[in-house]
């Protein structure tokens, strides 16, 4: 069972429920899928500081991944099927944090949050 529930639709992400500190099980749930080559999808979350940005992760990623990263990684999924729902376990500490998701070979969507 999920504590909350990510759900795009197209390029839109909603989530339904909060992030809290302490260990999260989140279920990914694609509605529709734009038009891409490979529907296969990705996302990563990561804790932020007070300078790094959701923003930051993506520019990251879209550059090539060279070490370090912007900011500590602390959960997610690579390249899982559309057509799946999908379910990962996060543990949250209070603070900032990024979420960086898309489809793979296109263009990185970002969220950020607040976990109390």
């Amino acid at each position: 069972m999920a504590d909350l529930t990510m759900r795009a639709s197209g390029w839109e992400l909603t989530v339904e429920g909060d992030f809290t500190s302490g260990t999260n099980t989140v279920r990914f749930v694609v509605d529709s899928i734009p038009d891409v080559p490979d529907s296969t999808r990705t996302a990563w979350l990561a804790r932020l500081d007070s300078t790094t940005s959701a923003e930051d992760l993506a520019d990251w990623i879209q550059k090539g991944t060279t070490l370090p990263a912007p900011a500590p990684f602390v959960g997610g999924f690579e390249y899982y099927p559309a057509s799946d729902p999908i379910y990962f376990t996060v543990d949250l500490e209070p603070g900032r944090h990024g979420l960086i998701w898309g489809y793979r070979g296109e263009n990185i969507e970002t969220m950020e949050f607040v976990v109390k």
